[in-house]
């Protein structure tokens, strides 16, 4: 009895000893900081360097909402977002730039409010009014606002990462409150939302699709809609919600391969194009819309697009080589390139632009570009041609039956 009674004694030591340190190294970071804000001369008064080092905030934590509970992919993807998170920075007033968002959060907020707490004798007598005024900009809304932001924007972008319209997507809430003790905490709360299905009537029977939509900003989910008065459609109430059928996924994936397990990339492209779509009129054997599909500002291919009662559903993904595009009819003008040819050659998919020596190949290139697919070669800063694609460029040739020698 009496050892397990030591035993627990000396537990009990170690967690004070280990309390108090914790404490002891908060005091000392929110000294420092005291100091960076220009208060050292302040600070050596024992009561004011009391004031302003005994209280400290929590650091901001990232925290899973109860709609994740059930998802497998959460551990991981919250550890990396607390990774993420004590390394984000931002352009801070009296701080200056890369100043980290949590210290500021901890550190920062705590000596600004017991600082804001000294005693003003009058309005004409207040010893601190210069450091007050000094240290205005940092407890500004606006500061306020650019941390939270970068801090969430850095974020996001991890959370688009794990995200696809047909399997689930993330976003964050931002939630700031004050503890028990009245300290301010910041927390980034994540949630899941499931995918939203519709089925429609295609030419090949009942098929589904999904809501197009990415995390953007404090609002959580961004549908994609369209405005009906913008399409010449009258008597619709409302905005039309976009929806992606699984074959123009299944599309994308096959058509633009260039980036390795590149598909969430490739869904954020396709909800920034359906978010502000660029029309460049309809595929003529369809009536479908085009819609521009864009890496910056390169144009990769179009969005076919069918405008229904209720819906707007993309129904395909054409690269730009293919038949229904500008591009494509250029091709068949200029080269004789129906889509076998295309599909034999390789030119319905991005990876013969950017991993073939075609564009080694000046003459071969001068004919593309004239045909609208000359800034294919040109999204890598460094060529990049695979020894399966060496030689490609003679077959090319000796297939439109253009000499064999590399032009001069």
């Amino acid at each position: 009895m009496a050892k397990r009674k030591k035993k627990a004694q000396r537990r009990s030591q170690r967690r004070r000893e280990k309390s108090e340190a914790r404490a002891d190294a908060k005091r000392l970071a929110l000294r420092r900081m005291a100091e960076r804000l220009g208060l050292r001369e302040l600070i050596r008064s024992p009561d004011i360097r009391e004031a302003i080092t005994s209280r400290w905030y929590p650091r901001p934590v990232v925290e899973a909402a109860s709609d994740t509970q059930r998802d497998p992919r959460v551990p991981a993807l919250l550890e990396e977002l607390k990774s993420i998170l004590p390394n984000v920075t931002f352009e801070c007033p009296v701080l200056g730039s890369a100043t980290p968002v949590v210290a500021f959060f901890e550190l920062v907020f705590p000596v600004l409010e017991a600082f804001a707490r000294l005693p003003v004798i009058s309005e004409f007598n207040d010893p601190f009014a210069h450091h007050r005024r000094r240290l205005a900009p940092l407890a500004a809304p606006e500061t306020v606002a650019l941390a939270v932001t970068t801090v969430h924007t850095a974020l996001e972008n991890a959370l688009i990462r794990h995200g696809r319209i047909d399997c689930k997507l993330y976003f964050l809430e931002v939630s700031a409150s004050r503890n028990e003790d009245h300290q301010r905490r910041l927390r980034f709360v994540v949630h899941a939302v499931h995918p939203e299905i519709t089925t429609f009537e295609s030419d090949r029977g009942p098929r589904k699709a999904f809501r197009c939509g990415q995390p953007f900003g404090p609002s959580g989910i961004e549908w994609a809609t369209w405005d009906p008065a913008n399409l010449g459609i009258a008597g619709v109430p409302g905005p039309l919600p976009v929806y992606v059928q699984s074959h123009a996924l299944h599309r994308l994936y096959e058509r633009l391969n260039f980036i390795r397990d590149g598909e969430w990339f490739l869904h954020d492209l396709l909800w920034q194009s359906l978010r502000q779509p660029e029309f460049v009129g309809s595929d003529s054997s369809t009536d479908r819309l085009l819609v521009i599909y864009r890496l910056a500002q390169h144009r990769l291919g179009y969005l076919a697009c069918r405008v229904l009662r209720d819906k707007v559903v993309v129904e395909t993904f054409l690269f730009l080589t293919m038949d229904g595009t500008p591009e494509g009819q250029k091709l068949r003008e200029r080269l004789r390139l129906r889509r076998p040819d295309r599909e034999y050659l390789g030119l319905d998919e991005i990876g013969t632009f950017l991993a073939s020596d075609i564009q080694e190949d000046e003459e071969l290139v001068a004919i593309l570009s004239d045909c609208g697919c000359g800034h294919l070669f040109k999204m890598l800063k460094e060529p990049s041609v695979g020894d399966s694609m060496r030689g490609y460029a003679s077959d090319l040739r000796r297939y439109l039956k253009l000499p064999t020698g590399r032009p001069s």
